[in-house]
C-alpha cells in the first residue's frame, strides 16, 4: 500500500518505521504486513487530524532527521544507534516545550501503530473496551475468521 502523498512521502513512511524501531523495539520484529498495519494505523490517525496538524508532524520528522547532520554529516538513521537514543532522549527531556511536546505526539503515533494492531495487543494482553476510541482493533477483530 503506498502511503498518501498527502500525510507521508515514502521516504517519511520509512524513517517513522525507523524511529519506531528505536522507540518501541517491538516494532524491529514486525514482518511486512505487520510494518504495513503500522504505518496504516498512523496513517488514518493523522487523516483524522487537519492539515496544518499533519504539517507539523512531517515537519518534525524532517527536524529529528537532519538536526544531526552538522555534527555527523549524515542524517539520523544513518548515525550510530547510541547516538540516535541519545538525541531521542534530548528531544524527550528538551527544555523547549514545542520540541517535548513534539517527540511525545511521534512517540505516541509510534505506540499507536504498533500497540493498535490486534496480535501485538493479544501479545502483551491489551483488552481495550472496544465501543470507545478502538474503532482500528474493533474493525481488525471483526475481519477475523
Amino acid at each position: 500500500m503506498a502511503d498518501n502523498p498527502k500525510v507521508f512521502s515514502e521516504r517519511q513512511a520509512r524513517f517513522l518505521l525507523h524511529l519506531g524501531q528505536t522507540v518501541a523495539p517491538g516494532v524491529a520484529d514486525l514482518d511486512k504486513r505487520g510494518q504495513k498495519r503500522f504505518r496504516m494505523i498512523i496513517r488514518l490517525m493523522l487523516l483524522r487530524r487537519s492539515n496544518m496538524e499533519r504539517l507539523q508532524v512531517r515537519l518534525f520528522l524532517l527536524v529529528l532527521r537532519w538536526l544531526p547532520a552538522p555534527v555527523f554529516f549524515r542524517p539520523f538513521e544513518r548515525i550510530p544507534a547510541s547516538a540516535q537514543t541519545w538525541i531521542l532522549l534530548r528531544f524527550e527531556n528538551a527544555p523547549i516545550k514545542l520540541l517535548r511536546a513534539g517527540f511525545w505526539g511521534l512517540k505516541t503515533l509510534i505506540f499507536m501503530g504498533y500497540y493498535g494492531q490486534l496480535a501485538i495487543a493479544k501479545k502483551v494482553k491489551y483488552d481495550p473496551d472496544l465501543r470507545h476510541g478502538n474503532e482500528l482493533l474493533l474493525q481488525e477483530k471483526a475481519a477475523q475468521p
